[in-house]
């Protein structure tokens, strides 16, 4: 970023777009919390045994497709742990974890609607 009109470097604590501040953001929370790692792969285990467990009480394979997606973030969430000390990459694992968490939970709304129909 460029020094301000006035010729004074802007204060190290400014953030300076959206992207600096969603950084700050992610690894501010992931540095703080040192259970979060464990907690979140604990979440996701669980629900990877909810779908595992309505496959077998629906005799279908439906509820098994959001499986590889919770596979896809919970190697996110293990490259995250290993990538604490840059920032960019932190940051990048962490959307694909989110991503993916989103769309596994908005696969099981969609096979729940769809169970719930019949």
């Amino acid at each position: 970023m460029s020094p301000r009109p006035d010729g004074e470097r802007p204060p190290i604590g400014e953030v300076h777009g959206f992207s600096e501040l969603t950084q700050r953001m992610i690894v501010g929370a992931y540095e703080r919390c040192t259970r979060l790692h464990r907690v979140l792969a604990l979440t996701m285990g669980l629900l990877a045994v909810s779908c595992a467990a309505a496959s077998v009480s629906r005799f279908s394979l439906l509820p098994v497709l959001p499986l590889p997606l919770l596979g896809l973030a919970a190697f996110a969430l293990s490259r995250m742990r290993h990538n604490l000390d840059r920032r960019r990459r932190l940051l990048r694992w962490a959307i694909m974890f989110t991503g993916a968490l989103f769309v596994a939970f908005w696969t099981m709304a969609v096979l729940g609607r769809y169970y719930h129909a019949d």
